[in-house]
């Protein structure tokens, strides 16, 4: 029997519905994170796949029951993607109708069953998305090596265009033109072929899909983007504290936050102990990133500084008032994070000779440039003031620059904090490499300072940042690390003054006096031992720090890159402490209410994968389900862990090389799926599955080794290249080992094609949900070994899913 052939339109509907599956993904994390924290991103991303694997095991159950009855690729197409149209943007619309208080989850159940709405609300859309892609697949398993090029590659434009349309369509926009997309796509499937167009129900399908596109594009998407159909927020955010008659006078989506800035207001200017109490009130617009990590907009004529004096008192004018009374003359400050324009407005004041702000949502960065400048006295349009949208440490290293004083304020948003919301996000700012390399990119007599968050009676943020500067500064030669440290804190702020050279006296006082005119408490002081952790722990010798680090209640130890998670102060030993959520701010919880909700859901997840990809097993006879499914199991499923892990940890390293996370992803994601692709046409029909096979024993590991070893060490090395090289250099160290992990699974599907071809579907979900314990599986395991330890464990993952596989299918 000769193989199916592939209609170009059915390779058209593949492309569009696996870039719609893959863009609403990435759009629902966004949204996602308005509407809880961002530590539900990676559940984002498992409920996804666990509704590809929920279809796949239907489709296996459904191709075993109507065996001998097929029915019309075509019509069986088109009808899952009009319902995947359909569904997409009206399980959103339900989305926004839930409401969650994930912070409350741990104490009230009626969350943790919202969370599960929420859960199955995602899965819908995806069910029968992933019914599209595993039908075809199961249909044209013949030419899998093209239709498996073609879905990887429209999952790759779909996550780069998500990225890309965020701000022009807002998330909810985005989320109506991919219906648009999968209903057109729907289309291609019914008219795919001559008997298909003809049919009398493919016409009515065709009819209805034009008429969702139509309607979504002309009706729904100018709603989505007036805000009608916004989500609503989390309510421990700040952004909900707001008067219900305080309008806000923007908002601007972009992949990293979506900016809310308020109308003006007149209050006393207030982020956590920031400001001293004297501060008067003064007008402002509010400015928040996904409902949270308050900022302002002062309102200033940029001239008069009549008003502004508080701000010399300010915790963030700590820097500059260590380096006057240093004597510094002609000072160049780097500001990395500039948010509302605080630390510019402040440099200004001080006289510096130039202040060079680094931000990296440019969001943020276009409103205090564009609309919002004047208000704010045109502050970045200043001789002495420079604005670049980038990474902080980024920039500092690839500018070449020497600063006297490098200010980091609040920088990764006020909200990651022991709540454990951002638990799981990766901070490169306040690693040991970090602050190496912001030492470097300081002139001798220079200075580092950060304002962060404080927890004053079991501090953890800061602390771990100042012994981090200890560690550091021993490892340059520092016989006494703590003379070039010193701390003050108010309220829920703390100020951290790292010298390159001990401080003296005069700076010592300097910093006492502010602290007594902004009414802060002096945490650490060189010349002062207060008995206090901060005591026991910065100035303790190496041996009793090791000490102090296993005895401390919360684990404060330096977070190198390899294992870049910060703001996890939760020992594992601890985890599963508990406490009550009692309406309390982030700042405030004292259990690691996000790790739980996380492992909570990921639990959840693994049970529903195993219910919908096993259960479909039992009962079914005349299929060898016996000693295929059990060889096919742990080769998908290592092609399913292995593959996202991969990608992941490799996203992870190209952050700092290309200088902001969103460039990572789009430049990442989109080649690691289109190489594959790519790998996936070398597998056609004249391929000898089990030699390609032996193949892979020998390419897998090189090509995971030598991404490994070639990204570790060739990438600092070219940060000084253009942008545009460096782009480059990220595809073609990618392409390589996409290419080669793209050929295993439809050399897989060929083998089980051979054997037991209703078992296609299945392997399908099995490789979709075991991507789903990748995705979030590779950040709990880093946090714990490192991340370079988990991508040279897909090594032998891999090796021992294809043994095993050869030893059923070595000889087809």
């Amino acid at each position: 029997m000769s193989p199916r052939s592939v209609p170009p339109l059915v390779y058209l509907g593949v492309f569009l519905v696996s870039g719609a599956a893959l863009g609403l993904e990435i759009v629902l994390t966004r949204i996602l994170a308005l509407m809880m924290w961002h530590h539900f991103t990676y559940v984002v991303i498992g409920v996804a796949l666990l509704g590809f694997g929920a279809a796949g095991s239907y489709a296996t159950v459904r191709a075993i029951a109507r065996r001998g009855d097929e029915e019309s690729p075509g019509r069986l197409l088109s009808r899952y993607g009009l319902y995947f149209a359909a569904t997409g943007p009206l399980c959103y619309v339900m989305l926004t109708r839930v409401r969650i208080a994930p912070l409350a989850i741990a104490d009230e159940p009626a969350h943790a069953i919202a969370l599960l709405l929420i859960y199955l609300l995602i899965v819908i859309p995806f069910f029968f998305g992933g019914l599209v892609i595993c039908e075809a697949i199961r249909l044209y398993s013949e030419r899998v090596g093209s239709v498996y090029f073609v879905d990887l590659a429209g999952a790759g434009v779909g996550a780069a265009a998500a990225v890309l349309l965020l701000e022009p369509l807002t998330g909810p926009g985005v989320v109506v033109v991919l219906g648009a997309v999968a209903a057109v796509a729907a289309v291609c499937f019914a008219v795919s072929t001559g008997a298909d167009a003809r049919h009398p129900g493919n016409l009515v399908k065709v009819a209805m899909c034009l008429g969702l596109a139509t309607w979504l594009v002309v009706a729904a998407l100018p709603a989505a983007k007036s805000r009608a159909l916004d989500p609503p927020l989390a309510p421990s955010k700040e952004l909900t504290a707001l008067p219900a008659h305080m309008k806000l006078s923007d908002t601007v989506w972009s992949p990293l936050a979506r900016i809310d800035i308020s109308a003006e207001l007149r209050v006393k200017p207030a982020m956590g102990g920031a400001f001293p109490p004297y501060t008067p009130p003064r007008d402002m617009r509010l400015v928040f990133q996904d409902g949270s990590a308050p900022t302002l907009f002062l309102k200033w004529n940029g001239e008069s500084d009549a008003g502004l004096d508080f701000l010399r008192d300010a915790s963030a004018s700590a820097g500059h008032v260590a380096l006057q009374a240093r004597g510094v003359e002609n000072v160049r400050q780097l500001a990395s994070g500039v948010g509302g324009g605080i630390d510019l407005l402040i440099g200004t004041l001080f006289g510096v000779e130039r202040v060079t702000g680094v931000e990296i949502n440019g969001a943020m960065l276009a409103a205090l440039e564009g609309k919002h400048a004047e208000y704010g006295g045109s502050l970045t349009r200043r001789d002495d003031v420079e604005v670049v949208n980038a990474e902080g440490r980024h920039f500092a290293r690839a500018s070449g620059r020497k600063f006297h004083l490098i200010q980091l304020s609040g920088v990764d948003t006020y909200t990651a904090l022991s709540s454990g919301a951002y638990t799981l996000s990766e901070s490169y700012l306040y690693t040991t490499e970090a602050l190496e390399e912001l030492l470097e990119a300081l002139e001798p007599d220079g200075l580092l300072s950060y304002s962060r968050v404080a927890f004053l009676d079991n501090p953890r943020e800061t602390l771990r940042l100042a012994l981090t500067a200890v560690e550091v500064l021993e490892g340059t030669g520092v016989e006494s690390p703590a003379d070039h440290i010193f701390v003050f804190e108010r309220y829920n702020w703390a100020s951290l003054i790292v010298s390159r050279v001990p401080l003296e006296p005069a700076v010592m006082q300097a910093l006492r006096d502010l602290a007594s005119r902004g009414d802060y408490r002096v945490a650490f002081d060189p010349e002062h031992d207060r008995g206090t952790a901060w005591d026991a722990g910065l100035r303790a010798t190496p041996e009793a720090r090791e000490a102090f680090y296993d005895e401390y209640p919360f684990d404060v130890r330096p977070a190198p890159d390899d294992k870049p998670f910060f703001f996890n102060y939760f020992k594992w030993t601890k985890i599963f402490q508990t406490g009550k959520y009692e309406g309390k701010h982030p700042a405030l919880i004292t259990y690691p209410v996000g790790t739980l909700c996380l492992l909570l859901s990921l639990l959840q997840t693994v049970l529903l994968g195993a219910f919908f990809i096993l259960r479909p097993l039992r009962g079914l006879e005349g299929v060898r389900f016996g000693r295929e499914a059990a060889v096919a199991f742990p080769y998908f499923a290592a092609l399913g862990i292995g593959f996202i892990a991969i990608e992941v940890v490799l996203m992870q390293r190209f952050v700092l090389f290309l200088g902001h996370p969103t460039y990572s992803m789009v430049t990442v994601l989109p080649t690691m799926l289109i190489s594959a692709g790519l790998g996936s046409l070398t597998v056609g029909r004249n391929t000898d599955p089990a030699r390609r096979l032996r193949q892979l024993l020998l390419w897998v590991p090189l090509s995971i080794g030598g991404s490994w070893l070639v990204t570790g060490l060739a990438l600092d090395s070219l940060l000084g290249l253009s942008s545009a090289l460096r782009f480059g250099i990220a595809i073609a160290l990618c392409a390589p080992v996409g290419f080669v992990l793209g050929m295993a699974f439809p050399t897989g599907v060929r083998c089980i094609d051979r054997e037991a071809p209703e078992l296609i579907p299945w392997v399908w979900a099995v490789n979709s949900f075991t991507t789903v314990l990748g995705a979030t599986g590779t950040v709990l395991v880093s946090m714990g070994v490192g991340f370079s330890a988990v991508m040279l464990s897909t090594i032998p993952l891999y090796l021992v899913g294809i043994a095993i596989f050869l030893r059923r299918f070595g000889t087809a």
